[in-house]
């Protein structure tokens, strides 16, 4: 008896394999009958249990694609690696080679100077058919790949897509698109805020103090945390704020003032561009920062911080108002997270939160980020045998839908194996098995909606146990924040740029640090025009930001 159901179980989960690797156009049609076997997994450790029952199935069988093209996918994401594992044990790789023709290798981009040695490999006629990156209009790098005719437009083969023709708005494809033709894919990104201000809770409750909600209230904040032994411990050894070189991790100080000293956000105000670096909004949003330089409540090695240094002013007590993403008091491998040095160096500390500040310009927690998440564009080498280009936009139509059989493969990987769900079906747990460390880069396809939240609701923190079940809504909290609109990422860079933008980082830090005074503006406002061509880069902006209907 044993040994009939045995081979019961296994000729049932033959057929199923085969029906689950199925394409979508059927030729044939089979009833079976079929044993489920459930693989659960509890901390990376597989359970088996087999639930026997009578299910009937449709089983759809197929011819595999006759033509099968090589096609390189040059990736340069939060995932990759330097290496990649054997392609011949990725069940993914199998899939899309089975069922779109396509053998696709993966080529991780180097963590530095990814855009250089693409540009290398290109110029020795290495060219890859696929090229994921963080580019879009603003990119010089991709736009002189558009000039150079690297690059190739796929209007056509959207149109002929039913997902991919779509899927966009038009206020979407603006950041895919040059010169009025479409050149990339992405995915929607429909929230794109990660930062807020940050505070000691706990401080504020020793001090007796409320939540600010005004940049002036943040600046009294800021005293009382420097000079009223926010810690108790009798010391003078606190500082309000603290921040990197350049102004790093700022932004959401400076977003109540309509800027971003340090850099040139671009927006549209009374039908023209404003370059906010060289505008009064960043005049008063630099006045107000050196207040605070001045007043003795800012962390003095500000100035010198990198993002390690920065981190350890946080984790040691040294500073009570930061700006920082949703996940800082996380515990993952990211340098984002700092729960583990956090609990190490004081586990009682209670951080929380700020809703947008309120300032000049309004209450704003960041700028809006660009409308598309990570791109995908194709080269001409898609186009060197009859087939490869429509293969390859076969793929996508499906990678891009969150509906396929494809994208829950890529995205989620094996179930019971790879995550496991709630009775409501929701994707609750994600495991990283050993073995399958190449599953992580087809994560570029997830839209970024549903696949960062399925596994935060659970996610662990033994290291601030107080933080336990909180991600979720800490990122919730992030992206209901309020974004200042901009145009930044749909304007490509002028040549003039580089050293205006040197120059005008320049004169940022030297207004903040007192080395020139702030009644100085219009003159280095003049200098940029005269000397480093401003009046050039911004009508140069007009008209790209004309020629998209963004201006009159």
């Amino acid at each position: 008896m044993k040994r009939s159901v045995s081979l019961f179980v296994a000729i049932a989960m033959l057929v199923l394999a085969v029906a689950s690797c199925a394409p979508p156009a059927p030729q044939t049609v089979e009833v079976v009958k079929e044993v489920t076997t459930v693989v659960e997994v509890e901390k990376e450790v597989e359970v088996e249990k087999v639930v026997e029952k009578e299910v009937e199935r449709v089983v759809e069988v197929t011819a595999a694609p006759q033509t099968v093209y090589e096609v390189t996918l040059w990736e340069h994401s939060p995932w990759t690696r330097a290496e990649v594992g054997a392609k011949e044990q990725d069940f993914v790789w199998e899939y899309i080679r089975d069922y779109y023709g396509l053998d696709i290798t993966i080529q991780p981009a180097p963590s530095a100077d990814a855009d250089a040695k693409l540009n290398a490999m290109i110029a020795a006629g290495d060219m890859p058919e696929i090229i994921q990156a963080y580019w879009g209009p603003s990119n010089a790098v991709s736009a002189e790949f558009v000039r150079q005719g690297v690059l190739v437009p796929i209007d056509d083969y959207v149109q002929a897509q039913d997902y991919l023709s779509e899927y966009l708005t038009e206020d979407e494809w603006v950041y895919l698109t040059y010169s009025g033709r479409k050149y990339g894919l992405a995915q929607p990104r429909p929230f794109s805020n990660w930062l807020t201000v940050w505070v000691r809770e706990d401080w504020l409750e020793n001090l007796g103090l409320p939540m600010p909600t005004t940049v002036d209230e943040l600046a009294a904040v800021a005293r009382a945390f420097t000079f009223d032994d926010p810690d108790g411990n009798g010391v003078n050894d606190t500082y309000g704020f603290t921040a990197q070189a350049n102004f790093g991790m700022m932004t959401s100080f400076f977003a109540p003032f309509g800027a971003n000293p340090g850099q040139n956000v671009m927006y549209i105000e009374n039908d023209d561009v404003v370059f906010s670096g060289f505008s009064n909004y960043a005049k008063e949003a630099i006045r107000w920062w050196k207040d605070q330089l001045d007043a003795g409540v800012v962390d003095p090695d500000w100035t010198v911080h990198n993002y390690d240094t920065w981190r350890e002013a946080v984790a040691q007590q040294r500073v009570g108002i930061i700006t920082a993403e949703f996940q800082f008091t996380r515990n993952c491998s990211s340098n984002a997270c700092l729960a583990e040095i956090i609990a190490t160096a004081n586990p009682d500390a209670q951080w929380e939160q700020v809703p947008a500040i309120e300032g000049p310009y309004g209450a704003w927690s960041a700028w809006e980020g660009t409308r598309v998440d990570t791109q995908a564009y194709f080269t001409r080498a898609c186009l060197d045998e009859p087939g490869k280009m429509d293969a390859i936009m076969r793929f996508f139509n499906d990678a891009m839908n969150p509906d396929s059989d494809l994208y829950h493969i890529m995205v989620y990987g094996q179930p019971g194996l790879m995550y496991r769900m709630d009775e409501t079906g929701r994707r609750t747990h994600r495991f990283s098995p050993q073995g399958v460390d190449w599953f992580t880069y087809w994560l570029v396809f997830r839209r970024g909606d549903e696949g960062y939240f399925y596994y935060y609701i659970n996610e662990a923190n033994p290291f601030l146990p107080q933080e336990e079940g909180k991600l979720l809504d800490r990122q919730v909290f992030s992206i209901s924040q309020p974004l200042i609109p901009h145009v930044t990422p749909l304007v490509a860079s002028h040549e003039l740029w580089p050293d205006l933008n040197a120059y005008m980082q320049e004169m940022h830090m030297k207004f903040a640090t007192g080395q020139e005074l702030i009644e100085n503006w219009d003159a280095f406002v003049d200098t940029a025009r005269r000397t480093y061509g401003l009046d050039e880069v911004m009508d140069d902006a007009r008209e790209q930001l004309r020629s998209i209907d963004l201006l009159p």
